[in-house]
């Protein structure tokens, strides 16, 4: 695994809170590394960028958002989009045509978050992927390191972040894995306790995404 990768694990009280918790990340962790990146459309007005005719945005830094689900994708996509974020999904029941178009708007920055399904990107070479979000746990190390791999190519500085449920099955599953990986790595070690559950609050309440 590329040292050029900075990789963290964060504590999710449940399931149901993993889009109020994914929004954060973006906004706090994200935002912070890449200032005006995923701004949004008054963003990009501000910085003046006119969103209305698909400009991308400035030193736009592309986040992969990954889930395990075709369903999980669509739903992410909706959800994020009905909060404002300039998010596309792709997954392998799309129609090829869609799939290309959802590509070429993330490459081009104009749609920076791009939710997908481990087999939708397989194989794809896609650049500048700024930060690797793990919506839903991967299912095998494997597929952990694959994930993280979209980001810190040809020696570029990148961020992974995992959304970690202790108690879901996916999590327990590579548990033991992931704690070996993330050491070897000289990265944070897995949390070792539930966070604090946070206050509902627009889309932290994560409604159809548990």
């Amino acid at each position: 695994m590329p040292l050029t990768i900075r990789q963290r694990v964060v504590a999710v009280e449940s399931a149901s809170a993993k889009l109020g918790a994914l929004v954060r990340m973006i906004e706090d962790e994200v935002l912070d590394d890449a200032p005006a990146d995923l701004l949004g459309e008054a963003g990009a007005a501000a910085l003046g960028h006119d969103a209305a005719a698909g400009a991308p945005y400035e030193r736009a830094c592309r986040v992969l958002i990954f889930v395990n689900s075709k369903r999980r994708a669509d739903e992410l996509t909706t959800a994020l989009r009905a909060d404002g974020w300039p998010a596309l999904g792709l997954h392998g029941d799309k129609p090829q045509l869609e799939r290309e178009w959802a590509l070429g708007e993330f490459r081009a920055a104009r749609a920076p978050l791009l939710v997908a399904t481990d087999v939708a990107q397989r194989g794809l070479d896609i650049q500048n992927v700024g930060a690797v979000i793990n919506f839903d746990a991967p299912p095998s190390l494997d597929a952990y390191v694959h994930r993280v791999g979209r980001t810190g190519r040809a020696g570029a500085r990148g961020s992974a972040h995992t959304l970690w449920v202790a108690d879901e099955p996916a999590e327990r599953a590579i548990a033991r894995e992931l704690s070996a990986l993330l050491a070897a790595c000289g990265q944070p070690p897995l949390p070792s306790a539930k966070p604090t559950a946070p206050s509902a609050s627009g889309a932290g309440d994560g409604h159809g995404l548990a």
